[in-house]
Protein backbone atom coordinates (compact mmCIF):
# COMPACT_ATOMS: atom_id res chain seq x y z
CA UNK A 1 0.00 0.00 0.00
CA UNK A 2 2.75 2.45 0.95
CA UNK A 3 4.55 1.74 -2.32
CA UNK A 4 1.45 2.69 -4.34
CA UNK A 5 1.03 6.10 -2.68
CA UNK A 6 3.89 7.84 -4.57
CA UNK A 7 2.28 6.87 -7.88
CA UNK A 8 -1.02 8.20 -6.57
CA UNK A 9 0.73 11.45 -5.63
CA UNK A 10 2.06 11.88 -9.17
CA UNK A 11 -1.38 11.17 -10.55
CA UNK A 12 -3.22 13.62 -8.31
CA UNK A 13 -0.61 16.42 -8.26
CA UNK A 14 -1.74 18.15 -11.49
CA UNK A 15 -5.33 18.23 -10.24
CA UNK A 16 -4.46 19.35 -6.72
CA UNK A 17 -2.24 22.13 -8.06
CA UNK A 18 -5.32 23.78 -9.56
CA UNK A 19 -6.64 24.29 -6.04
CA UNK A 20 -3.43 26.00 -4.90
CA UNK A 21 -4.76 29.59 -5.24
CA UNK A 22 -7.66 28.70 -2.96
CA UNK A 23 -6.03 26.45 -0.38
CA UNK A 24 -2.53 27.91 -0.03
CA UNK A 25 -3.64 31.25 1.50
CA UNK A 26 -5.63 29.32 4.11
CA UNK A 27 -2.92 26.91 5.24
CA UNK A 28 -0.30 29.68 5.21
CA UNK A 29 -2.19 32.05 7.52
CA UNK A 30 -0.56 30.90 10.76
CA UNK A 31 2.96 30.37 9.31
CA UNK A 32 2.96 33.88 7.83
CA UNK A 33 1.69 35.39 11.06
CA UNK A 34 4.36 33.63 13.11
CA UNK A 35 7.10 34.64 10.67
CA UNK A 36 5.98 38.27 10.68
CA UNK A 37 6.31 38.34 14.48
CA UNK A 38 9.81 36.77 14.48
CA UNK A 39 12.62 39.13 15.50
CA UNK A 40 15.73 36.90 15.44
CA UNK A 41 17.06 33.56 14.26
CA UNK A 42 15.74 31.75 17.34
CA UNK A 43 12.24 32.97 16.51
CA UNK A 44 12.63 31.99 12.85
CA UNK A 45 13.78 28.55 13.99
CA UNK A 46 10.56 28.16 15.98
CA UNK A 47 8.60 29.20 12.90
CA UNK A 48 10.39 26.53 10.87
CA UNK A 49 9.65 23.91 13.52
CA UNK A 50 5.96 24.80 13.44
CA UNK A 51 5.58 24.80 9.65
CA UNK A 52 7.83 21.96 8.46
CA UNK A 53 7.29 18.23 8.72
CA UNK A 54 8.82 16.85 11.90
CA UNK A 55 11.39 14.74 10.06
CA UNK A 56 12.34 17.66 7.79
CA UNK A 57 12.96 19.99 10.71
CA UNK A 58 14.88 17.25 12.52
CA UNK A 59 17.16 16.83 9.52
CA UNK A 60 17.76 20.58 9.33
CA UNK A 61 18.27 21.18 13.03
CA UNK A 62 20.29 18.16 14.13
CA UNK A 63 24.00 17.48 14.46
CA UNK A 64 26.09 14.34 14.70
CA UNK A 65 25.84 11.89 17.61
CA UNK A 66 25.22 13.80 20.88
CA UNK A 67 25.47 17.16 19.06
CA UNK A 68 28.43 18.29 21.16
CA UNK A 69 30.20 19.80 18.13
CA UNK A 70 27.00 21.58 17.14
CA UNK A 71 26.52 23.15 20.57
CA UNK A 72 30.17 24.07 21.01
CA UNK A 73 30.26 25.80 17.63
CA UNK A 74 27.41 28.04 18.77
CA UNK A 75 28.79 28.59 22.26
CA UNK A 76 32.27 29.46 20.99
CA UNK A 77 30.98 32.79 19.66
CA UNK A 78 29.31 33.58 22.97
CA UNK A 79 32.62 32.97 24.73
CA UNK A 80 34.27 35.81 22.78
CA UNK A 81 34.16 39.32 24.20
CA UNK A 82 34.21 42.44 22.03
CA UNK A 83 36.82 44.94 23.25
CA UNK A 84 35.41 47.82 21.25
CA UNK A 85 36.68 51.32 20.56
CA UNK A 86 34.84 54.55 21.35
CA UNK A 87 34.74 57.69 19.20
CA UNK A 88 35.61 55.57 16.17
CA UNK A 89 34.14 58.15 13.78
CA UNK A 90 32.18 55.67 11.66
CA UNK A 91 28.65 56.52 10.64
CA UNK A 92 26.12 53.66 10.50
CA UNK A 93 24.98 54.65 7.02
CA UNK A 94 25.93 54.13 3.43
CA UNK A 95 26.22 57.88 2.86
CA UNK A 96 28.22 60.50 4.70
CA UNK A 97 26.79 63.53 2.88
CA UNK A 98 25.05 64.70 6.05
CA UNK A 99 28.28 64.82 8.08
CA UNK A 100 31.45 66.61 6.92
CA UNK A 101 33.92 64.42 8.84
CA UNK A 102 32.16 61.09 9.17
CA UNK A 103 33.64 58.02 7.50
CA UNK A 104 31.35 55.86 5.43
CA UNK A 105 30.62 52.47 6.98
CA UNK A 106 31.35 50.16 4.07
CA UNK A 107 30.56 46.46 4.52
CA UNK A 108 31.38 45.54 0.93
CA UNK A 109 34.32 43.28 0.16
CA UNK A 110 35.66 41.00 -2.56
CA UNK A 111 35.08 37.27 -2.65
CA UNK A 112 36.58 35.07 -5.36
CA UNK A 113 37.67 38.17 -7.23
CA UNK A 114 34.28 39.89 -7.43
CA UNK A 115 32.69 42.61 -5.39
CA UNK A 116 29.95 41.78 -2.90
CA UNK A 117 27.90 44.23 -0.87
CA UNK A 118 27.99 42.14 2.31
CA UNK A 119 30.75 39.96 3.80
CA UNK A 120 28.41 37.04 4.45
CA UNK A 121 26.51 34.70 2.15
CA UNK A 122 24.37 31.56 2.17
CA UNK A 123 26.33 28.32 2.45
CA UNK A 124 25.64 25.51 -0.03
CA UNK A 125 23.00 23.09 1.26
CA UNK A 126 21.47 20.03 -0.32
CA UNK A 127 17.84 19.63 -1.30
CA UNK A 128 16.40 23.08 -0.56
CA UNK A 129 13.02 22.11 -2.00
CA UNK A 130 12.51 19.60 0.79
CA UNK A 131 12.21 22.61 3.14
CA UNK A 132 9.99 24.72 0.88
CA UNK A 133 8.74 24.40 -2.67
CA UNK A 134 10.59 27.61 -3.70
CA UNK A 135 13.93 25.99 -2.89
CA UNK A 136 17.29 27.27 -4.12
CA UNK A 137 15.70 29.77 -6.49
CA UNK A 138 14.29 31.74 -3.55
CA UNK A 139 17.70 31.81 -1.84
CA UNK A 140 19.49 32.91 -5.01
CA UNK A 141 16.93 35.67 -5.52
CA UNK A 142 17.54 37.06 -2.03
CA UNK A 143 21.29 36.85 -2.55
CA UNK A 144 20.94 38.88 -5.74
CA UNK A 145 18.82 41.51 -3.96
CA UNK A 146 21.36 41.93 -1.15
CA UNK A 147 24.40 41.80 -3.42
CA UNK A 148 25.64 38.58 -1.79
CA UNK A 149 27.55 35.69 -3.24
CA UNK A 150 25.55 32.53 -3.86
CA UNK A 151 26.92 28.99 -3.41
CA UNK A 152 25.12 26.05 -5.01
CA UNK A 153 25.27 22.48 -3.69
CA UNK A 154 25.95 19.47 -5.90
CA UNK A 155 22.71 18.06 -4.52
CA UNK A 156 20.64 21.03 -5.58
CA UNK A 157 17.00 20.53 -6.48
CA UNK A 158 17.27 23.38 -9.01
CA UNK A 159 19.25 23.49 -12.24
CA UNK A 160 22.22 25.69 -13.09
CA UNK A 161 20.09 27.73 -15.47
CA UNK A 162 17.38 28.33 -12.87
CA UNK A 163 19.96 29.63 -10.41
CA UNK A 164 21.62 31.78 -13.07
CA UNK A 165 18.28 33.38 -13.92
CA UNK A 166 17.46 34.06 -10.26
CA UNK A 167 20.92 35.40 -9.42
CA UNK A 168 21.33 37.80 -12.30
CA UNK A 169 22.34 36.08 -15.53
CA UNK A 170 25.27 33.97 -16.63
CA UNK A 171 28.12 36.35 -17.58
CA UNK A 172 30.21 33.32 -18.48
CA UNK A 173 33.72 33.74 -19.88
CA UNK A 174 34.03 33.27 -23.62
CA UNK A 175 36.53 30.41 -23.38
CA UNK A 176 35.88 26.93 -22.07
CA UNK A 177 38.26 27.47 -19.16
CA UNK A 178 38.91 30.39 -16.85
CA UNK A 179 41.86 32.61 -17.60
CA UNK A 180 43.48 35.21 -15.35
CA UNK A 181 43.48 37.61 -18.31
CA UNK A 182 39.69 37.49 -18.67
CA UNK A 183 38.04 40.25 -16.67
CA UNK A 184 34.42 40.08 -15.62
CA UNK A 185 32.35 43.23 -15.33
CA UNK A 186 31.01 43.65 -11.78
CA UNK A 187 27.38 43.44 -12.89
CA UNK A 188 26.42 40.94 -10.22
CA UNK A 189 27.93 39.21 -7.18
CA UNK A 190 29.86 35.97 -7.71
CA UNK A 191 28.49 32.46 -7.79
CA UNK A 192 30.28 29.36 -6.55
CA UNK A 193 29.57 25.69 -7.20
CA UNK A 194 30.16 23.18 -4.42
CA UNK A 195 31.55 19.77 -5.35
CA UNK A 196 32.15 16.61 -3.34
CA UNK A 197 35.11 14.27 -3.67
CA UNK A 198 33.63 12.30 -6.57
CA UNK A 199 35.14 9.10 -7.91
CA UNK A 200 34.12 9.51 -11.58
CA UNK A 201 36.42 12.07 -13.22
CA UNK A 202 34.41 12.08 -16.43
CA UNK A 203 31.36 13.14 -14.45
CA UNK A 204 33.44 15.81 -12.67
CA UNK A 205 34.61 17.28 -16.00
CA UNK A 206 31.06 17.28 -17.33
CA UNK A 207 29.49 19.01 -14.33
CA UNK A 208 32.30 21.57 -14.15
CA UNK A 209 31.69 22.47 -17.78
CA UNK A 210 27.99 22.96 -17.06
CA UNK A 211 28.80 25.17 -14.07
CA UNK A 212 31.16 27.34 -16.13
CA UNK A 213 28.56 27.71 -18.88
CA UNK A 214 26.04 28.96 -16.30
CA UNK A 215 28.41 31.66 -15.09
CA UNK A 216 29.79 30.12 -11.90
CA UNK A 217 33.14 31.78 -11.24
CA UNK A 218 34.38 29.73 -8.29
CA UNK A 219 34.53 26.12 -7.19
CA UNK A 220 34.21 24.76 -3.64
CA UNK A 221 35.57 21.32 -2.83
CA UNK A 222 33.93 19.86 0.27
CA UNK A 223 36.54 17.55 1.75
CA UNK A 224 34.94 16.61 5.08
CA UNK A 225 32.13 14.38 3.84
CA UNK A 226 33.86 11.26 2.60
CA UNK A 227 31.43 9.56 4.98
CA UNK A 228 28.01 10.44 6.34
CA UNK A 229 27.78 11.67 9.91
CA UNK A 230 25.82 9.67 12.45
CA UNK A 231 22.72 11.87 12.79
CA UNK A 232 20.60 10.07 15.32
CA UNK A 233 17.74 12.55 15.05
CA UNK A 234 17.09 11.24 11.53
CA UNK A 235 16.78 7.72 12.89
CA UNK A 236 14.33 8.86 15.54
CA UNK A 237 12.08 10.70 13.08
CA UNK A 238 12.35 8.09 10.33
CA UNK A 239 13.81 10.61 7.88
CA UNK A 240 13.72 9.60 4.21
CA UNK A 241 14.03 11.58 1.00
CA UNK A 242 11.40 11.75 -0.33
CA UNK A 243 8.81 10.69 2.30
CA UNK A 244 8.12 6.97 2.37
CA UNK A 245 4.44 7.45 3.31
CA UNK A 246 4.67 5.34 6.44
CA UNK A 247 2.04 5.85 9.11
CA UNK A 248 4.49 7.91 11.16
CA UNK A 249 5.31 10.20 8.27
CA UNK A 250 1.65 10.55 7.35
CA UNK A 251 0.90 11.60 10.91
CA UNK A 252 3.70 14.15 10.71
CA UNK A 253 2.30 15.43 7.42
CA UNK A 254 -1.12 15.94 8.99
CA UNK A 255 0.49 18.04 11.72
CA UNK A 256 2.21 20.29 9.12
CA UNK A 257 -0.57 21.27 6.67
CA UNK A 258 1.32 24.12 4.96
CA UNK A 259 4.38 21.97 4.23
CA UNK A 260 2.23 19.02 3.18
CA UNK A 261 0.14 21.11 0.80
CA UNK A 262 3.33 22.36 -0.86
CA UNK A 263 4.50 18.79 -1.23
CA UNK A 264 1.24 17.49 -2.67
CA UNK A 265 0.73 20.31 -5.18
CA UNK A 266 4.23 20.34 -6.70
CA UNK A 267 5.99 17.63 -8.71
CA UNK A 268 8.25 15.37 -6.64
CA UNK A 269 11.68 16.97 -6.64
CA UNK A 270 14.87 15.35 -7.82
CA UNK A 271 18.53 16.26 -7.50
CA UNK A 272 18.84 18.26 -10.69
CA UNK A 273 22.63 18.30 -11.15
CA UNK A 274 23.47 14.60 -10.77
CA UNK A 275 22.45 11.66 -12.94
CA UNK A 276 18.85 12.32 -13.96
CA UNK A 277 18.10 8.60 -13.80
CA UNK A 278 18.77 8.67 -10.05
CA UNK A 279 15.62 9.33 -8.05
CA UNK A 280 15.70 11.25 -4.80
CA UNK A 281 14.85 8.18 -2.74
CA UNK A 282 17.94 6.30 -4.01
CA UNK A 283 20.36 9.20 -3.74
CA UNK A 284 22.05 7.81 -0.61
CA UNK A 285 23.16 4.68 -2.41
CA UNK A 286 24.28 6.79 -5.38
CA UNK A 287 26.36 9.06 -3.16
CA UNK A 288 28.00 6.16 -1.36
CA UNK A 289 28.95 4.72 -4.74
CA UNK A 290 30.32 8.03 -6.07
CA UNK A 291 32.16 9.41 -3.03
CA UNK A 292 35.87 8.61 -3.18
CA UNK A 293 37.34 8.13 0.32
CA UNK A 294 40.80 7.77 -1.25
CA UNK A 295 40.64 11.32 -2.66
CA UNK A 296 43.95 12.91 -1.64
CA UNK A 297 46.08 16.00 -2.23
CA UNK A 298 47.15 14.84 -5.70
CA UNK A 299 43.51 14.53 -6.71
CA UNK A 300 42.86 17.98 -5.22
CA UNK A 301 45.68 19.49 -7.28
CA UNK A 302 44.21 17.86 -10.41
CA UNK A 303 40.81 19.39 -9.62
CA UNK A 304 42.31 22.88 -9.19
CA UNK A 305 44.06 22.63 -12.55
CA UNK A 306 40.94 21.22 -14.21
CA UNK A 307 38.78 24.10 -13.02
CA UNK A 308 41.30 26.81 -13.87
CA UNK A 309 39.68 29.46 -11.67
CA UNK A 310 39.37 30.26 -7.96
CA UNK A 311 38.93 27.12 -5.82
CA UNK A 312 38.12 26.88 -2.12
CA UNK A 313 38.86 23.87 0.10
CA UNK A 314 35.97 23.50 2.53
CA UNK A 315 36.25 21.62 5.82
CA UNK A 316 39.69 22.75 7.03
CA UNK A 317 40.22 22.99 10.80
CA UNK A 318 44.01 22.58 11.07
CA UNK A 319 46.73 25.14 10.23
CA UNK A 320 48.95 22.50 8.59
CA UNK A 321 46.10 21.43 6.27
CA UNK A 322 45.44 25.08 5.43
CA UNK A 323 49.09 25.60 4.48
CA UNK A 324 49.06 22.47 2.35
CA UNK A 325 45.85 23.59 0.63
CA UNK A 326 47.54 26.79 -0.51
CA UNK A 327 50.51 24.79 -1.80
CA UNK A 328 48.14 22.49 -3.72
CA UNK A 329 46.65 25.43 -5.62
CA UNK A 330 43.60 26.44 -3.59
CA UNK A 331 43.03 30.19 -3.57
CA UNK A 332 40.64 30.06 -0.62
CA UNK A 333 40.59 28.09 2.63
CA UNK A 334 37.12 27.49 4.07
CA UNK A 335 37.29 26.88 7.83
CA UNK A 336 34.36 24.62 8.69
CA UNK A 337 33.32 21.57 10.71
CA UNK A 338 30.28 20.99 8.46
CA UNK A 339 27.97 22.57 11.00
CA UNK A 340 28.75 19.90 13.58
CA UNK A 341 26.90 17.37 11.39
CA UNK A 342 29.77 15.09 10.42
CA UNK A 343 32.36 14.38 13.13
CA UNK A 344 31.35 14.59 16.77
CA UNK A 345 33.48 16.81 19.05
CA UNK A 346 35.05 18.51 16.02
CA UNK A 347 36.69 21.78 16.99
CA UNK A 348 34.58 24.97 16.67
CA UNK A 349 35.80 26.77 13.52
CA UNK A 350 36.02 30.18 15.20
CA UNK A 351 38.52 28.76 17.71
CA UNK A 352 41.04 27.80 15.00
CA UNK A 353 40.48 30.75 12.67
CA UNK A 354 43.28 32.98 14.12
CA UNK A 355 45.91 30.21 13.95
CA UNK A 356 44.96 29.41 10.36
CA UNK A 357 45.19 33.09 9.39
CA UNK A 358 48.66 33.26 10.94
CA UNK A 359 49.82 30.30 8.84
CA UNK A 360 48.37 31.24 5.44
CA UNK A 361 49.20 34.94 5.73
CA UNK A 362 47.19 37.95 4.59
CA UNK A 363 47.01 37.09 0.88
CA UNK A 364 44.96 33.87 1.12
CA UNK A 365 41.21 34.30 1.30
CA UNK A 366 39.59 32.76 4.39
CA UNK A 367 35.92 31.87 4.73
CA UNK A 368 34.33 30.62 7.95
CA UNK A 369 31.08 28.88 8.74
CA UNK A 370 29.66 27.08 11.76
CA UNK A 371 27.87 28.51 14.78
CA UNK A 372 26.98 31.88 13.25
CA UNK A 373 23.60 33.03 14.50
CA UNK A 374 23.77 36.84 14.73
CA UNK A 375 25.36 39.75 12.91
CA UNK A 376 27.72 40.30 15.83
CA UNK A 377 29.07 36.77 15.24
CA UNK A 378 29.97 37.81 11.70
CA UNK A 379 31.79 40.86 13.06
CA UNK A 380 33.76 38.61 15.44
CA UNK A 381 34.80 36.31 12.60
CA UNK A 382 35.95 39.27 10.49
CA UNK A 383 37.95 40.67 13.41
CA UNK A 384 39.71 37.32 13.84
CA UNK A 385 40.78 37.13 10.20
CA UNK A 386 37.92 35.90 8.00
CA UNK A 387 37.35 37.55 4.62
CA UNK A 388 33.83 36.15 4.36
CA UNK A 389 31.35 34.28 6.51
CA UNK A 390 28.89 31.64 5.32
CA UNK A 391 25.60 31.07 7.13
CA UNK A 392 23.74 27.77 6.89
CA UNK A 393 21.05 27.02 9.43
CA UNK A 394 19.78 30.63 9.78
CA UNK A 395 18.71 31.00 6.17
CA UNK A 396 17.46 27.40 5.96
CA UNK A 397 15.27 28.06 8.99
CA UNK A 398 13.90 31.03 7.07
CA UNK A 399 13.33 28.93 3.96
CA UNK A 400 11.48 26.26 5.95
CA UNK A 401 9.46 28.92 7.76
CA UNK A 402 8.24 30.83 4.72
CA UNK A 403 10.19 30.44 1.50
CA UNK A 404 11.72 33.56 0.03
CA UNK A 405 10.11 35.78 2.68
CA UNK A 406 11.75 33.75 5.44
CA UNK A 407 15.18 33.77 3.76
CA UNK A 408 14.89 37.53 3.27
CA UNK A 409 14.07 38.02 6.94
CA UNK A 410 16.97 35.84 8.12
CA UNK A 411 19.51 37.64 5.91
CA UNK A 412 18.18 41.13 6.61
CA UNK A 413 18.50 40.41 10.33
CA UNK A 414 22.21 39.68 9.86
CA UNK A 415 22.65 42.82 7.80
CA UNK A 416 20.85 44.95 10.39
CA UNK A 417 22.76 43.56 13.38
CA UNK A 418 26.23 44.03 11.87
CA UNK A 419 26.57 47.88 11.84
CA UNK A 420 26.35 48.42 15.63
CA UNK A 421 29.24 45.99 16.13
CA UNK A 422 31.29 47.30 13.22
CA UNK A 423 30.82 50.96 14.21
CA UNK A 424 32.42 50.30 17.59
CA UNK A 425 34.91 47.79 16.21
CA UNK A 426 36.04 49.49 12.99
CA UNK A 427 38.77 46.90 12.43
CA UNK A 428 36.13 44.18 12.08
CA UNK A 429 35.29 45.44 8.61
CA UNK A 430 36.42 43.12 5.80
CA UNK A 431 40.15 43.05 4.95
CA UNK A 432 41.13 44.74 8.22
CA UNK A 433 41.28 42.04 10.90
CA UNK A 434 42.19 42.97 14.45
CA UNK A 435 42.26 40.01 16.88
CA UNK A 436 42.65 42.32 19.90
CA UNK A 437 39.04 43.45 19.39
CA UNK A 438 37.71 39.95 20.00
CA UNK A 439 39.12 38.07 22.96
CA UNK A 440 37.96 35.02 24.95
CA UNK A 441 36.74 35.35 28.49
CA UNK A 442 39.64 35.79 30.90
CA UNK A 443 40.60 32.52 32.57
CA UNK A 444 41.32 34.45 35.76
CA UNK A 445 37.66 35.47 35.92
CA UNK A 446 36.37 31.91 35.75
CA UNK A 447 36.92 31.01 39.46
CA UNK A 448 35.24 34.27 40.50
CA UNK A 449 32.29 33.61 38.19
CA UNK A 450 31.90 30.04 39.40
CA UNK A 451 32.32 31.10 43.01
CA UNK A 452 29.71 33.81 42.66
CA UNK A 453 27.28 31.33 41.09
CA UNK A 454 27.86 28.80 43.88
CA UNK A 455 27.42 31.49 46.54
CA UNK A 456 24.21 32.65 44.89
CA UNK A 457 22.88 29.10 44.84
CA UNK A 458 23.76 28.59 48.51
CA UNK A 459 22.07 31.85 49.53
CA UNK A 460 18.98 30.96 47.51
CA UNK A 461 18.84 27.54 49.15
CA UNK A 462 19.27 29.08 52.61
CA UNK A 463 16.46 31.57 51.98
CA UNK A 464 14.18 28.81 50.72
CA UNK A 465 14.96 26.64 53.75
CA UNK A 466 14.36 29.56 56.11
CA UNK A 467 11.02 30.34 54.51
CA UNK A 468 9.95 26.72 54.91
CA UNK A 469 11.05 26.35 58.53
CA UNK A 470 10.59 29.84 59.97
CA UNK A 471 7.46 31.17 58.27
CA UNK A 472 5.04 28.76 60.05
CA UNK A 473 6.54 29.66 63.42
CA UNK A 474 6.33 33.41 62.84
CA UNK A 475 2.69 33.08 61.85
CA UNK A 476 1.93 31.22 65.09
CA UNK A 477 4.10 33.41 67.34
CA UNK A 478 4.33 36.85 65.72
CA UNK A 479 6.86 39.28 67.16
CA UNK A 480 5.28 42.12 69.20
CA UNK A 481 7.14 44.69 67.14
CA UNK A 482 5.75 43.30 63.86
CA UNK A 483 2.06 43.07 64.80
CA UNK A 484 -0.19 44.93 62.45
CA UNK A 485 2.35 44.94 59.62
CA UNK A 486 1.94 43.28 56.26
CA UNK A 487 3.98 40.17 55.66
CA UNK A 488 5.81 39.45 52.43
CA UNK A 489 3.46 36.68 51.40
CA UNK A 490 0.22 38.52 52.18
CA UNK A 491 0.94 41.94 50.68
CA UNK A 492 -0.78 42.16 47.27
CA UNK A 493 0.96 43.72 44.28
CA UNK A 494 -1.16 45.79 41.92
CA UNK A 495 -2.04 43.78 38.86
CA UNK A 496 -0.49 40.52 40.10
CA UNK A 497 -2.97 39.26 42.69
CA UNK A 498 -2.59 38.53 46.37
CA UNK A 499 -0.29 35.56 45.88
CA UNK A 500 2.56 37.65 44.43
CA UNK A 501 5.54 38.45 46.62
CA UNK A 502 6.67 41.98 47.47
CA UNK A 503 9.07 43.70 49.82
CA UNK A 504 7.78 44.18 53.38
CA UNK A 505 6.63 47.71 54.05
CA UNK A 506 8.32 49.67 56.82
CA UNK A 507 5.07 51.23 58.08
CA UNK A 508 1.64 49.84 58.90
CA UNK A 509 -0.73 49.57 55.96
CA UNK A 510 -3.12 52.45 55.41
CA UNK A 511 -6.58 51.46 56.66
CA UNK A 512 -9.35 51.38 54.16
CA UNK A 513 -11.90 54.19 54.23
CA UNK A 514 -14.64 51.70 53.85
Amino acid sequence: MAAAIPSLHRLLQPWLSRLRPLVSPVVEVLPRRRLAAAVNVADIRNCARARAHRMIFGYLDAGADDEIALRRSNEAFAALELHYHVLAGNLPTRSCSSHPRGRRLDLSTSLFGRRVELPFFTAPAAGNRMFHCEGEVAVASVAREFGMMYALSSFSTSTFDEIAAAHGGSSQPPAGRFSPEVSHPPRRPPRAFQLYVWRDRAFVREILARARAAGFEALILTADISWFGNREADLRTGFTVPPDYSWRQCAGAAAAPAWTWDWLTHPPYSYALVDQDVSADSIAAYVNAQIEPAFDWEDAAWLCSEWGGPVALKGVVRPDDAKRAVQAGFSTVWVSNHGGRQLETAVPPIDVLPSIRNVVGPDTQLILDGGVRRGVDIAKALALGADGVAIGKPYLYGLAAGGRVGVHKACSGKRTCMPPAVVRCPSSVPHDPCPSLCLPFSVADVPLMVGAQVLTMLLSGFRALRSICVSPLTSLFPSPGRRGRASVASLPIHGMGSSANAYTTSSPPVPSNS
